[in-house]
């Protein structure tokens, strides 16, 4: 567990120095898969009120990512999920954050369940890019 918060920690530590460097925080995108995205999650909750983007990959069940106090995240979010995987969409996490920008969500359908993500595939890759391309500004 120590390590864990270890790495949000340094997580935080890492998007802080860059705000304290100039880069605006609407140009910091945080992207975790399957259990890294918690910890992305976590982070981007720890760091509300500098409102950057969390791409989150694989992320939610039932909707959430299971965590006391549970996330409000700011900025923009977006979600990817495969539909043969039992991760989902992340639409509960959405609801609960109170200050978002904007959330947008893709399903992707390859049959590989979790492993869709395991390899940088077109169907997950390219709608990410997209999506960071319009956000990061």
């Amino acid at each position: 567990i120590q390590i864990i918060f270890k790495l949000i920690r340094d997580l935080q530590k890492g998007v802080s120095l860059l705000i304290e460097a100039g880069v605006k925080p609407s140009r910091i995108t945080l992207v975790g898969f399957s259990r890294g995205s918690h910890l992305t999650a976590i982070a981007s909750d720890k760091l509300r009120g500098h409102k950057v983007n969390t791409a989150l990959l694989a992320a939610c069940m039932k909707g959430d990512i299971p965590v006391n106090p549970p996330l409000d995240l700011d900025g923009n979010l977006y979600s990817i999920f495969e539909t043969t995987d039992v991760m989902g969409t992340c639409a509960q996490l959405a609801l609960q954050s109170r200050s978002l920008d904007s959330f947008e969500e893709v399903s992707i359908t390859t049959g590989q369940a979790h492993g869709a993500f395991f390899k940088p595939l077109d169907e997950w890759v390219l709608p990410l890019k997209q999506w960071i391309r319009k956000t990061n500004r």
